[in-house]
């Protein structure tokens, strides 16, 4: 089994790490010390399943009317067609506990993704998830050449590269264009 999929650091794999992962079956590991590869945050990654990623082109009429949860002047709140909205007894509509939301942007053709909103802890963007190690996330964000920004001392770490910003955190993680906004 290859523990590092979609993070292309096969060279870096070590018998440490497969000793880890024989003893460990059940917990991931990453080998990212000493390799450079690099994730390019607007191209989509391999593992990513969701509909769509960070400045996709978005149409309209292939929207599902049932998953636009707010629709302005300026932007959509679309939420992924793999999930459904949650609906109490008095009929008010909450995005389910896991899922993954997109803003799309309305200001100028064509329409693009410009914030991408994961709450569902399977989704993965180059081995990287809601369920890594926040020093795993920082040490490969920095291997891959994010800029890391401590915004408010060590309580909302993100990285930026080519104007998108990624966070991950334990209860989502988030994609934005920073040039959207």
């Amino acid at each position: 089994m290859n523990i590092n999929k979609g993070l292309n650091y096969d060279c870096c794999e070590s018998q440490k790490d497969h000793d880890a992962q024989r003893l460990f079956p059940h917990r991931r590991f990453f080998s990212v010390s000493s390799c450079s590869s690099s994730f390019d945050p607007l191209v989509r990654p391999n593992d990513y399943t969701p509909e769509y990623w960070i400045k996709d082109e978005v149409s309209l009429s292939e929207l599902k009317e049932e998953n636009i949860y707010e629709q302005y002047d300026t932007d959509i709140t679309y939420l992924d067609p793999r999930y459904s909205f949650d609906v109490d007894e008095e009929g008010n509509v909450r995005y389910p506990s896991e899922c993954v939301v997109y803003s799309i942007s309305l200001l100028s053709e064509p329409y693009l993704v410009a914030y991408v909103y994961i709450t569902d802890p399977s989704v993965t963007m180059n081995g990287i998830s809601m369920e890594t190690p926040e020093w795993q996330v920082r040490q490969t964000f920095t291997n891959w050449g994010y800029e890391y920004l401590d915004k408010y001392s060590g309580q909302a770490p993100a990285y930026a590269k080519n104007d998108v910003e990624i966070r991950v955190y334990s209860n989502y993680m988030s994609v934005t264009d920073l040039m959207a906004y």
